[in-house]
């Protein structure tokens, strides 16, 4: 599949870029132009293929390197290991890293955009063809999701152009974009495979991840900064599809899941839609570049390629760490937070850093320095395990959805049965104690009012999600993303813990809610207006 798809790559970076001079200037003859070759089912196949490189591109996609290790930072759960960059809060619109996000989330709506200009095209079923069709509307709406989420008003584009730059193109308020995004993806719901039916590798969206990501999508726009508070409706609705639907389920142990990711051992019913960077079948073929970025940046760090090469990078903060301690039995905590590291004169490649004591005492006292341990890429199948990383990274999973429907649930209704037994579904697989609506020993068990519970899902989705690239976004359409680095700063002074952080946190002020709109899009769009405080 792989190669199939380094191939479509060069087919679309092409089509993108033909408004460049050299390559007017050189007139390439080995360029395939839409019009010539959308002329078969096959070829249409392999060019819905190359819309979903926007994820694994040559390790640069937007789950291999871009947004996995550079605009997802910091949290209350993770933070980079320096004092500088745009990972800690110290970039403007001359970044670069935001210029070739944005640059790259247009060259693949182009790319969009050119294959439903070209799908009626080819003589093919019909029902395939709307298949394909859904696809590529929810590839699309997908992106601008990740565009509007992160920029606030942009572009929409909905039609293919020559050149991926706009010189004069009105920037479309976020409302208006979320708008779009619920269209397209309402439709592609109606026209892709369900999650049986397609029996397709995780990459390749089905009617189940479309509902699950509809139903993310519509919390965000409840939460900040639209404040459309009719969307809690919506999301639960679509949350429920996906439960009601009964075609998904969690892996019984919660340390198995990763290390199935790190194996390429897919599980659909809880990992529903993956950014796919290895083929499963030997040879397992690697993605070029750095790979999936999430195994290499945000994990335990090693310079041994035989137990997988590691960039020391992050490190989890006082909070994540201090979250494990309401229930001692989670068995997220030694899994999630490395307790080890890796020494390599010695021959034993996984040291612990304390005695791994249980206790709450010494949970606190031990968090200092330690790594994040969630994606382990000794389990990887490929050796050695060099900066070219083939594991997978779940975009969307099924505890995430369970976690969304119960907080859409408690927002509507309260914290009733139905929410409290949607949340415990993770609780009780990690090996914690359930949550109560009527009594319980431990008072931090018992939900009494719709403030609590939300407390408890803010709670349970770091514990469950961390590293998983949605907290930061989850912190801001809550409304607390500002003071919550405010208050890490405070943890980290209190704790006598990387006080060296306390600057980087307290930088944080309400434009860091949205990235700025890059110079370069500033400079050659007439029409472009600059998010405030940039």
């Amino acid at each position: 599949m792989f190669r199939t798809i380094k191939i479509i790559v060069l087919f679309f970076f092409v089509i993108s870029q033909v408004a460049c001079k050299k390559y007017l200037d050189t007139k390439p003859t080995d360029f395939i132009s839409p019009e010539n070759y959308y002329n078969t089912e096959g070829e249409a196949a392999t060019a819905l293929l190359g819309l979903y490189t926007v994820f694994n591109d040559n390790g640069n996609g937007l789950y291999g390197g871009t947004l996995a290790s550079w605009v997802v930072v910091p949290t209350d759960e993770v933070y980079r290991n320096s004092n500088a960059g745009i990972n800690c809060l110290s970039y403007d619109a001359t970044d670069v890293t935001i210029s070739n996000y944005w640059n790259q989330c247009y060259r693949y709506i182009n790319n969009c955009n050119s294959f439903l200009e070209n799908i009626d095209k080819p003589t093919m079923d019909s029902t395939r063809r709307e298949v394909f069709r859904g696809e590529a509307l929810f590839l699309r709406a997908y992106i601008y999701f990740l565009l509007t989420s992160q920029f606030g008003d942009v572009p929409l584009k909905l039609t293919s152009t020559q050149s991926v730059y706009g010189v004069n193109v009105a920037f479309t308020s976020s409302k208006e974009i979320y708008a779009q995004i619920l269209k397209d993806m309402t439709t592609a719901e109606g026209k892709v495979y369900d999650v049986d039916a397609s029996k397709q590798q995780p990459m390749r969206v089905s009617k189940q991840v479309v509902r699950g990501i509809l139903a993310r999508v519509n919390l965000y726009m409840a939460g900040y900064p639209l404040l459309d508070v009719a969307r809690y409706q919506d999301a639960r609705d679509w949350a429920k599809k996906v439960v009601d639907a009964n075609k998904n389920a969690l892996l019984n142990d919660y340390t198995q899941l990763w290390i199935n990711i790190a194996k390429d051992a897919y599980y659909l019913p809880e990992n529903m839609w993956e950014a796919e960077f290895q083929a499963p079948q030997p040879p397992y073929f690697r993605a070029s570049g750095w790979g999936g970025q999430g195994g290499i940046g945000i994990a335990c760090p090693s310079t041994n390629i035989d137990v997988g090469y590691v960039l020391d990078w992050y490190k989890v903060t006082y909070s994540l760490s201090d979250r494990y301690r309401t229930d001692s039995a989670d068995v997220r905590y030694n899994w999630n937070i490395a307790p080890f590291y890796y020494r390599v004169t010695s021959g034993t490649w996984e040291t612990p850093r304390d005695s791994l004591n249980t206790t709450q005492a010494l949970r606190v006292q031990k968090v200092i320095d330690k790594n994040p341990g969630k994606l382990r890429r000794k389990y990887e199948l490929v050796r050695p395990a060099t900066g070219s990383s083939g594991m997978n990274f779940p975009i969307l999973r099924y505890a995430d959805v369970l976690l969304m429907y119960a907080e859409a649930e408690n927002e509507l209704n309260g914290p009733n049965s139905t929410a409290i037994n949607l949340l415990n579904l993770t609780r009780t697989r990690a090996g914690c104690t359930k949550l109560y609506s009527t009594s319980a020993s431990n008072t931090y068990f018992l939900i009494s009012d719709k403030e609590s519970f939300r407390k408890a899902i803010q709670e349970e989705r770091s514990r469950e999600l961390c590293f998983e690239y949605v907290r930061r976004n989850d912190l801001i359409r809550w409304g607390i993303y500002q003071q919550t680095l405010l208050d890490e700063a405070t943890k980290f002074t209190a704790n006598n813990y990387q006080v060296g952080m306390v600057a980087v946190y307290n930088r944080i002020a309400e434009k860091y809610n949205l990235l700025p709109i890059p110079l370069s899009e500033i400079s050659l769009n007439k029409l472009a207006k600059q998010n405030i405080g940039w």
